[in-house]
């Protein structure tokens, strides 16, 4: 027995090394011929920008989602824990690194995945709404909604927009202690009533130049016309969501907040049709929204376009079959994939189209000009933007949960057990290292002229 201990001690250190030396190999093969290999990315014509392993303990928890934001790539782990990393070098670090980790906590139930905003991260969970501070990680505040959420919330401006299951949507101030962001609000002041809406005209644009008006810094529940399925989007200092009903642009003006809507008298037929189910999240480019919807097509509409205040079609186009996919907007190409039959690109200065690839799967970006298909058989294809041609294919490894990312021309790939790659175009520019909150700004943006007149309809709760 004593001459079996003293073999399995010699044989210890060399059974651990052989372990190890097996883990690392394993290590290198889930990356392997995948696109986090650099050389295997040159050849895709991307540039790996950074590759990052989530601190999380992968041996109790998985990776939940990815959210990419301006300047920041957020993790949402099963432990409760909300990691995020750069994206840019500044002075808060290099590009590639671990901002901060933050543990939200199981206690707090479902959790909608976070959102990515000029000064808040911003974490929505069943009954209470968690802003983070982007830059440390810190917990700013905690609010109670009283009632169920119903989608992720979103800051935008100097506010936080949280949507509510009783078809409301909530909306609380980032700073709750005073003005911040460029809002209007300061402690103690009355909600102002919606301007007259006899003020047209030359009265509207003479107020154009007023000083706006104070906002209270209580929350204030606002109609969100009907039920709301996904996260409200930063436009400009408002917002834009989407209901059952149609869309919804809120908007701050010098007059006071002014509400839009579609569809507006004059839309296409099918744009008119309620409920309008859309794809997946309108693309917005500056003052630009594309949608897609289940059932028709393909819609691009301006938000206040010279002489044509409001929201206000530009083009509608029938798709050969149904969208499964919202709008993946590159310059001047509308991509989106439509089932089986594969996915179509379209003009966005008029929507006609310009080609078609029968590759089924799921668009998850559009990077180096090219759009990125995850295929029915696990593989990841580029198809060249410009013609539509199929061009290669990678597997994945352990790098089995591609991001769904329209609002960056970035690929990002990631594994289960929390590691992150992001791929990029060589030439592509470095990401402005202040965030907005919104979407890269394309040349086919303008910006608005004075708004008209609306009520918001918001009350307080």
């Amino acid at each position: 027995m004593s001459n079996l201990v003293a073999v399995v001690r010699r044989l210890l250190p060399a059974v651990i090394l052989a372990l190890a030396a097996t883990s690392s190999a394993l290590g290198q093969g889930c990356l392997c011929g995948t696109l986090a290999d650099e050389f295997r990315a040159a050849d895709a014509g991307l540039v790996r920008e950074w590759i990052v392993q989530t601190p999380f303990n992968s041996a109790t928890a998985r990776l939940e989602g990815v959210t990419v934001g301006d300047g920041l790539v957020v993790v949402q782990s099963g432990d409760g824990g909300v990691h995020a990393i750069r994206t840019t070098t500044g002075p808060g670090g290099r590009a590639g690194t671990v901002a901060w980790s933050r543990s939200i906590g199981a206690a707090v139930g479902h959790a909608w995945p976070p959102t990515v905003g000029s000064r808040l991260v911003v974490v929505a969970s069943e009954l209470a709404v968690h802003a983070l501070d982007r830059e440390t990680g810190d917990i700013e505040w905690d609010r109670p909604t009283g009632s169920l959420t119903a989608a992720p919330a979103v800051q935008s401006g100097g506010w936080v927009y949280a949507p509510l299951q009783t078809n409301r949507l909530w909306r609380l101030p980032v700073n709750p202690l005073g003005e911040v962001d460029g809002s209007t609000a300061t402690p103690n002041a009355a909600t102002p009533n919606a301007a007259d809406p006899a003020a047209t005209g030359r009265d509207a644009a003479k107020a154009a130049d007023a000083v706006p008006p104070a906002e209270s810094l209580d929350p204030v529940s606002i109609d969100a016309g009907g039920s709301l399925d996904a996260a409200p989007i930063p436009l400009g200092s408002g917002v834009l969501w989407t209901s059952a009903n149609g869309l919804v642009v809120l908007e701050p003006t010098s007059l006071g907040w002014v509400r839009h809507q579609l569809p507006e008298t004059g839309s296409p037929s099918w744009v008119q049709q309620s409920p309008l189910a859309l794809a997946g999240p309108p693309a917005v480019r500056g003052n630009s929204i594309f949608i897609a919807t289940q059932t028709d097509g393909v819609a691009r509409v301006e938000l206040n376009a010279p002489k044509r205040p409001g929201l206000r079609t530009t083009w509608a186009a029938t798709l050969p079959d149904r969208a499964t996919s919202g709008p993946f907007v590159s310059g001047d190409t509308v991509v989106v994939a439509i089932g089986p039959s594969g996915i179509v690109a379209l003009a966005a200065d008029d929507g006609r189209e310009l080609w078609r690839c029968d590759l089924a799967g799921t668009l998850v970006a559009v990077a180096g000009g090219r759009a990125w298909i995850l295929d029915t058989v696990g593989r990841l294809t580029a198809i060249d933007l410009a013609t539509g041609s199929r061009l290669q294919s990678f597997c994945l490894g352990c790098l089995t949960l591609p991001v769904v990312n329209p609002g960056t021309e970035r690929l990002l790939l990631a594994s289960p057990g929390g590691l992150i790659v992001s791929l990029a175009p060589p030439a592509a520019p470095p990401a402005p290292a202040a965030a907005t909150g919104q979407p890269p700004v394309t040349a086919l943006d303008a910006p608005p002229p004075a708004a008209g007149l609306a009520d918001p309809d918001a009350t307080p709760p």
